[in-house]
């Protein structure tokens, strides 16, 4: 068996690492640095979508397990307390179980990209037109800062500070949010969450593109990705058919996060690398 491991920049993440990997030499486990049958992130949440982001789109049939090494882990399984213990359950089976969670593909001519939270498609210094079609139809002609598409998972994020839904995870569906859209006596837009089901297609093509950076579970995408925009091209999202095969609980977490985040407010003091 083959595996892939990510760690942060904390000493306690590269002593667990460290640990992670003198068990799986001994148990005949090889470090790779591509095609792997499992993927290990140490960190906290920001580490997992770095390594989400890093690895996936080559290692799209490995099994991804998250371990929180920081004071809070929303998509972590286990602590660094049970890694080992749930790395040695890993070894000593015939499979690996795991959960599928959906994800979300952008796409603007040759460039894809998967995401696991969110999408945004924004510009910062100038107002975007352009046409948003669902399944080809026109829905609107947009005006505003840009455009984010969430997932389930991702609805408790950047989407809900922009007065996103909150999704609970399991549902087939995306949403789209407009972000500080234009709304005057000459021009009004949905200004609404839309929610979509996964065999919607959402395509939005803008008047004017030069000046759109397009963000990907909170990582920009690079400069020179930018380019190959033209002012013909069309940014095409939807829920891909490949899933995230994850060693988690997000279901229960997600409720509990609800719970004592949003409405409790006990969570606090988060570390997010």
């Amino acid at each position: 068996m083959k595996y892939i491991i990510y760690y942060n920049k904390y000493l306690n993440s590269k002593i667990i690492a460290k640990k992670i990997i003198e068990l799986l030499n001994s148990k005949n486990w090889h470090l790779v640095t591509e095609d792997a049958d499992l993927i290990i992130s140490i960190g906290g949440d920001g580490t997992f979508l770095r390594t989400f982001q890093t690895y996936f789109k080559n290692n799209s049939k490995a099994v991804f397990l998250p371990i929180n090494s920081g004071k809070i882990g929303f998509f972590s399984y286990c602590s660094e307390k049970t890694a080992l213990e749930e790395v040695e359950k890993i070894t000593n089976s015939n499979e690996i179980f795991f959960n599928e969670q959906i994800l979300l593909q952008v796409k603007y001519n040759s460039f894809i990209n998967y995401s696991l939270n969110e999408v945004r498609i924004i510009d910062n210094g100038a107002t975007i037109n352009g046409d948003i079609m669902i399944n080809k139809n026109l829905l609107e002609h947009f005006r505003g800062s840009g455009l984010a598409f969430s997932t389930p998972i991702g609805s408790t994020g950047y989407s809900k500070s922009i007065n996103g839904a909150i999704i609970l995870n399991g549902l087939p569906v995306y949403q789209m949010v407009e972000v500080a859209p234009v709304s005057n006596n000459e021009h009004r837009t949905l200004n609404s969450p839309l929610i979509l089901s996964d065999n919607s297609v959402t395509t939005f093509k803008p008047d004017f593109i030069s000046n759109i950076n397009v963000v990907v579970d909170g990582v920009l995408m690079p400069w020179e990705l930018n380019h190959k925009f033209d002012n013909k091209g069309i940014f095409e999202i939807k829920i891909t058919d490949k899933k995230l095969k994850i060693i988690s609980n997000l279901n229960e977490k997600q409720n509990l996060y609800l719970k004592n985040k949003l409405i409790l407010n006990k969570i606090k003091g988060e570390q997010n690398d």
